[in-house]
């Protein structure tokens, strides 16, 4: 019996097999497989290392023996079935998304009345379905468009008038009822009111005397911003006066002379403002506070 080591073996524990024996090669742990390298497994296959992987061959069947199931078909089918998969996978359009509420929107919610048999209450939703429709407008008009455009009208003057008297006999009448009189009276007040527009309407009044000239501004005649009548500054200047005279006298207590000096400068700044053309220049708050 002769040895040899699996060729290009580097690792130097490789087991020894029979030359020409039916004793497969194995491969010990820790053996790193070259590319190019060669064994036989348990099977008797033909294990080969490439650069992308085992390449595993086959043995020939001996005399009489049924070729055995191996793992290498079972892969081989399994490639196949990814490869069928993934091409039709490629070729394959993803199905279309469609909305489900496409054409239909909820416009609203409402809740329903309460019947006296306990049924309603329920919150109820308003779906739209279809295209939202256009929104429509009234064609515009003038406010006032309707108001000017009918004139008043005789016969509307008459039957109002009518309708004023049979309501003014209502109200005469000592057997009509609080409720009746009420609702007569808001009734009549509402057409006398119509009545007096009517009237204006249709039977205009000329105004009195000549109209301004065209074009012509006229202003009011210019006054003081603060004049006082003459009644009103002879009797600021006689309390002026007499304030004057209580301060010169002796015997003042200082809450005294304050409040004397205070009504005095208030009288001053009056008769000051009265004499000056120009207007006041104080504030408002100043004014009103002083009076």
């Amino acid at each position: 019996m002769t040895t040899k080591l699996i060729e290009n073996c580097t690792c130097g524990r490789c087991a020894a097999t029979q030359d020409g024996g039916a004793a497969p090669s194995v491969l010990p742990s820790g053996h790193a497989p070259v590319v190019g390298e060669s064994w036989q497994n348990a099977a008797g296959d033909t294990v080969t290392v490439t650069a992308t992987g085992l390449m595993v061959t086959p043995r020939a069947p001996r005399d009489g023996e049924a070729p055995p199931v191996r793992v290498t078909g079972i892969t081989e089918g399994a490639n196949a079935l990814r490869e069928r998969t993934a091409r039709m996978l490629a070729n394959a359009r993803p199905a279309e998304q469609v909305d489900p509420f496409a054409g239909r929107a909820v416009v609203g919610l409402c809740l329903t009345p309460r019947a006296p048999d306990g049924s309603g209450g329920v919150v109820v939703k308003v779906i739209r379905t279809g295209e939202q429709p256009q929104r429509e407008y009234a064609e515009p008009k003038p406010y006032f468009a309707t108001s000017e455009a009918a004139p008043a009208s005789t016969d509307e003057l008459a039957h109002l008038k009518d309708e004023a008297k049979r309501l003014q006999a209502i109200l005469d009448d000592p057997a009509t009822g609080a409720i009746d009189r009420q609702r007569a009276g808001y009734r009549l007040t509402a057409i006398t009111t119509r009545i007096e527009q009517l009237e204006v309407a249709l039977h205009p009044v000329p105004q009195a005397g000549k109209a301004p000239t065209a074009g012509a501004r006229q202003f009011a005649q210019p006054t003081p911003h603060f004049q006082l009548s003459d009644a009103q500054r002879a009797e600021h200047e006689a309390q002026a006066t007499a304030l004057r005279a209580k301060l010169a006298a002796p015997g003042l207590s200082p809450g005294q002379r304050i409040r004397l000096e205070q009504e005095l400068q208030h009288l001053e700044d009056l008769l000051r403002l009265d004499a000056s053309p120009t207007p006041d220049p104080r504030p408002f708050e100043e004014r009103r506070l002083q009076g």
